[in-house]
Parts: C-alpha cells; structure tokens; sequence
C-alpha cells in the first residue's frame, strides 16, 4: 500500500509524538490520535419508550446504521474505523461516547479463542455477576480475569460494566450502557493496558471540546466481553447477553481477513526506511472497506448453523495468496 489510510487532518500533527503514551514514531502517534478522534459509524438509537416498545435489538439498530451509512460511500472513501454509541440511560456521567474499533473486535475474539483453548478467561469463583443492584434494571458487572497478551504478562482483571442479564423489556435499554474498566492493583489487579494510555495526550485546541472522553473497547475487554457470554449460556442457560450485545460478532471470513491484512500487508510510508506493518487505525480502516465490499452479513453477522463455527474454533491462520490476483482471491476466501 503506497497511499495514506488515516483521513488526512491526522497526518498533520507528526509533532506530537513526543507526548507521553503516543510512542516514539509519529506515524503511531497518527494512528492513536485517528482511534480516538477519527471517524466511527455512530448508530442512530431510538428513545427510551420506542425502544422498549418495539424490542428492536442491537444486532438490527447497528446493522441498520452500518448499512445506511456506507451504502452511499465507495471503497476509497470509507475511512470508519468502527461504530460507536452511547448509553440510551444517561446518569453519573454516562453521557461518554464507546468507541468500538473493528481492529479490537477481532483481536478480542482471537485472544478469547486462545484463552478458551489454552490459558482460560476466569470469573472468580465461578460467580456471573456481583451485587451491583437489580440484574434487571442494570444489567450484571462481572469482573473478569484476562490472560495477557505478552508472554510474561499477568492477567488484566476486567469489569464488564452493565451487561443485559434478565429477559425483560429493559435488557436492549441496558445494553448500551456497556462499559468498560480494569481494576488497579490496589484491588487485585494491573491496571489499565498500556495500548489504552495515550487517553492522555493532549490534542489541537480545536478538537479538545470534541471527544474529550471516550470509552475504547478494546482487545482486552471484548475477550471479557465474550467470556461473560459464553459463561452466561454454559452455565446459566442464557442468551439474554449475547442477544442483547450492542458489540458485532465478527465471522470467519473476516477473522481470515484480519490475518492477511495483519501479515500480508505492508505500508511504504515515506518516513520510513523499509515498509512497514499496519497500525491499528489503518487496520480497522481496511476492515470497515471489508464490510462495505463484502457486506454487513458476510463480515459482522455469526452465523453458526449454516457458516461459522463456534467462537471458540475459529481459525487463526493466514490463507494463501495468489500473487496475481491477490485482492480478489483474499475478498473471496
């Protein structure tokens, strides 16, 4: 790829990268302001009383947004790095925006697949949920144990914040409020991941009133995420939080397609002696083109019966390539 993938105003402010949390190349710094500022799907939500009357799950209010809003558009022109939303109850501050990068869906999904089959998601003492108020009006709050993705990394402890448990006219209203924290070592656990600690860095002045806080979702979280749903229908015989996730499902195909833009892809950016790996930013960027070419339903749409496999059997390899028809080969695998 010869072309710069962030929307041009991030390619501006190289300079701060010196920024405590944005890295040492300016190019990253692009990418972690792009995540936090850039362009996201934002799905359109009913009030409250609509919501409540019509049961409209998030899986039909997202993919109607998604569809609306990149129907219009033509490859190139897709620069959403995701969706976001915000909670449809607004109190004690709830007001914060969620962004929800593709790149971190699907690295979560693969983090959960490997903990499944290998280190395995924990929620201490085999408790779903902890005594935060009524599971029907707020939803449950696991904290959930997550294996590190380094090597020599101890577990993140993650709270998955309202998560729609009972099967009641509240549980697509709870489902927005979904929320994201990691518990400080003060309370048994590492702290937040140092991917998510350039929240920090200071921006141009005319973007500071715009986003000023934002909730990412990211790798570590979505793997909790997932865990409390896997949990929640093994051993509880629920389908109430995977009914109501306002987070995508991603599918095999996509999964097969984040491998290749991950080790097949290389960036010629001029600042750069050699090529270079993508960043997180121009990954989801690529993704998103993905759902545009290859539609909402082939790409963020689980479909166990007659396509994808269980989450936990995904596959996590990278397909060959034919070298003279590269993009069309990989489209259709």
């Amino acid at each position: 790829i010869q072309f710069p993938l962030l929307p041009g105003p991030f390619h501006q402010f190289t300079h701060y990268h010196h920024v405590e949390g944005a890295g040492e190349d300016s190019d990253c710094a692009d990418s972690k302001l792009c995540l936090k500022y850039g362009p996201y799907i934002d799905i359109g939500l009913p009030t409250i009383g609509d919501l409540s009357r019509s049961g409209d799950s998030p899986l039909k209010l997202r993919s109607k947004s998604i569809r609306h809003t990149l129907d219009g558009l033509s490859e190139d022109n897709v620069f959403f790095m995701g969706t976001s939303f915000r909670p449809l109850r607004m109190r004690h501050d709830e007001k914060t925006v969620r962004l929800d990068p593709l790149h971190a869906e699907v690295l979560g999904f693969k983090l959960f697949t490997y903990s499944d089959r290998y280190a395995n998601i924990v929620i201490p003492n085999g408790q779903l949920f902890t005594k935060l108020g009524d599971p029907g009006w707020s939803g449950i709050s696991p904290v959930v144990s997550v294996p590190s993705m380094t090597s020599k990394g101890s577990n993140y402890k993650v709270r998955v914040g309202n998560v729609s448990f009972v099967n009641n006219p509240e549980a697509p209203v709870i489902a927005w409020s979904l929320t994201p924290s990691f518990l400080p070592p003060d309370e048994g656990g590492r702290g937040m991941p140092a991917s998510l600690l350039y929240r920090g860095i200071r921006q141009p002045n005319h973007w500071s009133k715009w986003r000023k806080k934002a909730y990412e979702l990211d790798a570590y979280f979505n793997a909790a995420h997932l865990g409390v749903i896997s949990e929640a229908a093994k051993n509880h015989n629920t389908h109430v939080p995977f009914n109501n996730s306002p987070t995508p499902f991603i599918t095999q195909r996509l999964a097969r397609l984040y491998e290749v833009i991950r080790n097949n892809v290389l960036v010629i950016d001029s600042r750069k002696r050699k090529p270079r790996k993508l960043h997180e930013a121009e990954t989801s960027i690529l993704l998103m083109r993905a759902v545009k070419v290859l539609g909402h339903d082939e790409t963020l749409f689980w479909e166990y019966i007659n396509r994808d496999p269980r989450f936990v059997d995904y596959s996590w390899f990278t397909p060959a390539i034919n070298s003279d028809n590269s993009r069309h080969n990989v489209l259709e695998k």
